[in-house]
């Protein structure tokens, strides 16, 4: 993030900006705590019979809500969602761009201070408003709909010693998808998985795979399961699971 991007000629300083939207983001954190609780006693797969939420399914294939501050849909990992005031290290898998919503604003309105774990500025460079800051609170007022990915299972693909190939990874989870106002519930939820293969696209710099390629062949792996998995619930609402659906007596 680049937090030492300064907003020309805003002369608003953070203090007097988190002192304007403290009362609407304190009432969304209330909600987001909420679902933190709630996540923890969702059943696994559980797949209630349920209406279209919303702006939810036309979120193109959900994942590009990390980018678009247009759509209200965000995805969490549900370690994050536990660790609201810094981020995770090491770095979360699938919630690189969520976690900033909820560590970035929870921290500047608990301590009026940055997250503990960053590298922010200090002093008068501390004090002036910045983009993250502005995206941040906007992010976390607006947001409607929750995903929670809660982990089951994860191994990392590791590099070879001599960095010319590497031992695929794999990943099974599940997508909990809450809906934030007026009240947090639970709208269902969906597993999904990866398995990487060894032949996943990789463009080899001086002979040798770096390992920020691997890693990042491996998560974006894992979001577009996610994604699918997300898109195929979504598209069979109001229907139960197959294996639930009764046989009709002969």
């Amino acid at each position: 993030m680049a937090v030492g991007l300064t907003l020309a000629g805003c002369g608003e300083s953070v203090a007097e900006y988190v002192a304007a939207h403290r009362d609407a983001a304190k009432a969304q954190l209330a909600r987001v705590a909420k679902v933190r609780e709630l996540a923890h006693i969702v059943p696994a797969d559980e797949w209630p019979t349920m209406k279209d939420p919303g702006r939810l399914a036309i979120c193109d294939l959900v994942i590009p809500a990390y980018r678009d501050a247009g759509c209200d849909t965000w995805v969490i990992e549900q370690a994050q969602l536990d660790q609201s005031k810094s981020y995770l290290s090491p770095k979360s898998l699938v919630s690189y761009g969520a976690a900033d919503w909820l560590v970035l604003p929870t921290s500047l309105i608990d301590t009026g201070r940055y997250p503990p774990n960053e590298s922010y500025p200090e002093g008068a460079e501390a004090d002036r408003l910045t983009r993250p800051i502005l995206y941040a609170f906007s992010w976390i007022e607006q947001v409607r709909y929750v995903i929670v990915v809660r982990q089951k299972e994860a191994t990392a693909p590791k590099l070879a010693d001599d960095q010319k190939s590497y031992a695929p990874g794999s990943y099974s989870g599940e997508a909990i998808l809450f809906e934030l106002m007026p009240e947090p519930k639970s709208l269902g939820s969906v597993p999904f998985e990866y398995a990487m293969t060894g032949d996943v696209q990789i463009r080899m710099r001086r002979g040798v795979i770096h390992p920020e390629q691997i890693e990042k062949a491996f998560a974006d792996g894992v979001r577009q399961a996610l994604a699918s998995a997300l898109v195929a619930r979504l598209s069979n609402l109001e229907r139960p699971p197959p294996s639930t659906v009764p046989t009709p007596s002969e």
